[in-house]
């Protein structure tokens, strides 16, 4: 090749390149119309591709002329790309005439694109009652913050729950700002939210999800819902809680509807430096997607939590004793602190799902600084003692710069959101250190010391790709969003790796005479090694199992919770209940609600038993709370079994018998459980209350029948769920018809002494064999 062509070869390639990449490149351009906006309030718009959750990079609209704002983008030819729209700092969002957030505009960049949009409305200036519908709910993957319309007012009125108020004197607050908090109080304050509830969700289970930083009490047009918290006159006496799980909420008519909260706290200073500034976050959602969601949620971060916590403790404690017996080795010093670092890092970085107070979160916070600070910092001086035998200045002054960046992020809020930027250029500066020293490590002939280099580089990798994400720079593998973790067992495996080898190799030059000592050392340093691992993995198991049955337990203290507290106190009734499940949460329901001395009793057995079992439970409570005194049993039973049927549970039913006792006698209506026992005192005989009937959620149409039965001063009615005529003994034998005479041996006692006496029986048929299905026994007797 000529002179001439190897000057020219080089910018012939350059051009070529610059000309294919021009080619590859489209231009996108936004046209946005927003007419009311002033030109000082800045536009953005939220640019994400496929598979990257909103928002994604926030991107400036620069102002060209009067209501309108423009930004060109340069895309990859074929690329997709999803837009949305927000106006300002607080980030609020476009909407359309209903209130309804515009859904993402989806691109795909075949050509140079020029798109309009006119924006009239926005999410921190509509006024209207907030739309809650099924297709909005869907639109925002099932979960719709409730954070604009509020109106709020300072003080404390039992009045201020009540639709009827006049709201004149309110003042109306957006809660989109998590940077400045929209009120600052000390003590309570009450919020209302108009919500217009559509018809596609009436009898439909929602549910609400609270995250605050005091004590409140949610009403739903003018009565009290729920209680997170007990508020009080002072701190002292209030106790705050930030309880993530679901409530159930269901509205039985469509249009609007009144939301209001109580909320309390004494504690402002934590939404100034540390916590959301925000009072309280409240979030609406589908009930049956919102449970799973909290218990996938829960496990996951536990598995995460012990996983990546462990991992880089088991390192730490194994490098700690090294340098315990060999103290000339620092590197295994620093390594085991960085690794502590690590440890804490991941346990506290996923525990903030099992928080219910305010203090942990700032307590997290101090933590997750402070771990970083360390694992960074002696991860760097691990890497530079393997490398030099008196470590250098650069090794000891970026412990200091990262120490003063995070002091700097603690003492100064406003720097908070510098956080993962300054962290990014740390660990790109690291990259580049960590690439000087396989350098210096190689001239010195220490060969394996490229492991430890290429490790950290790895790891720093790692984190610059978890930032990017983070920034919507690039999609995620795999749908992964949080891949920093997976940083950790890369250091730490290459870590140790290097410092093992180094190790073993000053040993072996130290006890070249000692060959079977070495031997013998390196067999109990491997079964140590394998004792420790099986450590692990049996604290893991006995970890998850303590795990799995807190959840179950808290499942089961949330169905007890659903039952009567106390029971009715009627002048003609003596009562007595009991219900034993065969597992933590049952399927069986009783209940009770006085209306002028009439008592109405509901008592009900779900299919099957276990957690899809307990939410039906917890949807026939609301139901009976709304709808327990209203029209006739057969009415009541109708409509519930229509609402049962919308909610598309599958081959989930509920069978369920309905009574209603006064001075004049009673009525019962049944819809699949067994027949009611009424013990007749005058003869002493049993009568069998038959009435056919289906579950509630089976057929479209079903033509539910009621009884009237006559009753008497002595007479004893037993109410009774399956599970107790189909009892399986230690042969497979079933109870069956011994029901009827076992109540009839004890049916002159009192009612507690009546079930008491039945239970035993329970106990004594089935002998060692385990209860399959849950007994609940209600006794009645008339005075």
């Amino acid at each position: 090749m000529s002179k001439k062509w190897k000057t020219l070869l080089p910018a012939v390639l350059l051009i070529l390149l610059l000309g294919c990449d021009r080619g590859d490149k489209v231009a996108v351009t936004f046209q946005i119309q927003a007419p009311g906006v002033a030109q000082e309030q800045p536009l953005y718009l939220s640019l994400s591709h496929p598979g990257v959750p909103m928002p994604g990079k926030r991107l400036p609209l620069t102002h060209t002329q009067q209501g309108l704002w423009e930004l060109s983008q340069q895309e990859k030819r074929g690329s997709a790309v999803e837009v949305k729209v927000f106006k300002g700092r607080r980030r609020a969002e476009a909407m359309d005439s209903t209130g309804v957030e515009l859904p993402p505009m989806r691109i795909t960049a075949n050509r140079d694109t020029t798109i309009t949009l006119t924006v009239r409305r926005w999410s921190d200036s509509f006024h209207g009652p907030v739309l809650i519908s099924r297709r909005r709910l869907q639109a925002n993957e099932w979960k719709l913050p409730l954070r604009t319309g509020w109106l709020v007012r300072i003080g404390d009125d039992s009045l201020f729950s009540s639709p009827q108020l006049d709201e004149s004197q309110w003042t109306r607050v957006s809660l989109l700002n998590r940077r400045e908090s929209p009120l600052k109080f000390i003590g309570v304050v009450w919020f209302r939210l108009h919500v217009m509830i559509d018809s596609s969700l009436v009898g439909y289970p929602l549910s609400l999800q609270m995250q605050q930083q005091g004590a409140s009490e949610i009403y739903r047009d003018g009565a009290k819902l729920f209680a997170y918290g007990v508020i009080g006159a002072s701190a002292d006496e209030q106790q705050n809680r930030n309880d993530r799980n679901p409530r159930p909420l269901i509205f039985q008519r469509a249009g609007e509807h009144l939301i209001s909260v109580r909320y309390s706290t004494f504690q402002s200073f934590r939404r100034g430096r540390f916590g959301s500034p925000l009072p309280f976050d409240l979030v609406i959602g589908d009930l049956q997607r919102s449970i799973p969601a909290r218990v996938h949620m829960v496990r996951s971060s536990s598995i995460l939590q012990l996983v990546f916590s462990v991992i880089p403790l088991s390192f730490a404690l194994i490098h700690l004793l090294l340098f315990v017996f060999y103290p000339r080795h620092k590197n295994n010093l620093f390594y085991a602190i960085s690794m502590l670092g690590f440890a804490a890092l991941a346990f506290v970085s996923f525990a903030d799902v099992f928080m219910t107070t305010p203090m942990p979160f700032i307590v997290s916070l101090i933590l997750i600084l402070a771990s970083t600070n360390i694992a960074i910092s002696f991860s760097m001086l691990s890497v530079y003692a393997t490398v030099y035998k008196k470590l250098p200045w650069p090794a000891y002054s970026s412990f200091a710069a990262i120490t003063f960046i995070m002091l700097m992020i603690v003492f100064f809020p406003r720097l908070r959101d510098l956080f993962q930027p300054v962290t990014f250029i740390l660990l790109t500066l690291g990259i580049a250190d960590m690439i000087r020293l396989t350098i210096v490590s190689g001239h010195k002939k220490k060969n394996a010391s490229w492991i430890v280099s290429v490790g950290f580089a790895l790891t720093l990798l790692v984190f610059a790709y978890q930032f990017v994400l983070f920034a919507g720079m690039v999609r995620p593998i795999g749908n992964v969003i949080f891949v920093w973790i997976y940083g950790i067992p890369i250091l730490a495996v290459s870590l140790s790796t290097y410092i093992s080898l180094n190790f073993s190799r000053t040993q072996k030059q130290l006890q070249t005479q000692l060959v079977r000592v070495k031997e013998l050392s390196e067999q109990a340093l491997l079964q140590e090694r394998r004792a420790k691992e099986e450590e692990i993995q049996r604290r893991l198991l006995l970890a998850d199992n303590e795990r799995k049955t807190h959840e179950l337990e808290e499942a089961r203290k949330l169905q007890l919770s659903m039952l009567p507290r106390t029971l009715p106190d009627l002048p003609f009734l003596d009562i007595a209940v009991s219900m034993r499940t065969a597992t933590e949460v049952g399927g069986d329901y009783y209940d009770f609600r006085v209306n002028d001395e009439t008592l109405t009793v509901a008592i009900g057995d779900a299919t099957g038993h276990g957690m899809k079992a307990g939410a039906m439970v917890a949807a026939i409570k609301s139901l009976f709370s709304e709808h327990s005194d209203k029209k006739s049993l057969t009415h009541i039973l109708d409509h519930w079994s229509q609402v049962i049927r919308r909610m598309s549970l599958g081959n989930l039913y509920m069978a369920m018998s309905l009574l209603r006792i006064d001075k004049d006698g009673l009525r019962i209506a049944n819809a699949g459980m067994p027949p009611a026992l009424l013990y007749r005192r005058s003869s002493g005989r049993i009568e069998e209350i038959v009435i056919k009937g289906m579950p509630l959620g089976g057929a479209a149409k079903f033509n539910y029948v009621q009884k009237e039965i006559a009753v008497v001063a002595g007479d004893v009615l037993l109410l009774l769920s399956d599970g107790f005529a189909e009892l399986f003994n230690e042969n497979n034998d079933m109870f069956d018809q011994r029901a009827l005479e076992a109540f009839r041996a004890v049916a002159e006692q009192p009612p507690q002494s009546i079930i008491d006496a039945l239970n035993r029986t329970c106990d004594d048929w089935r002998g060692a064999r385990p209860q399959h299905d849950d007994i609940t026994f209600v006794v009645l007797r008339f005075t």
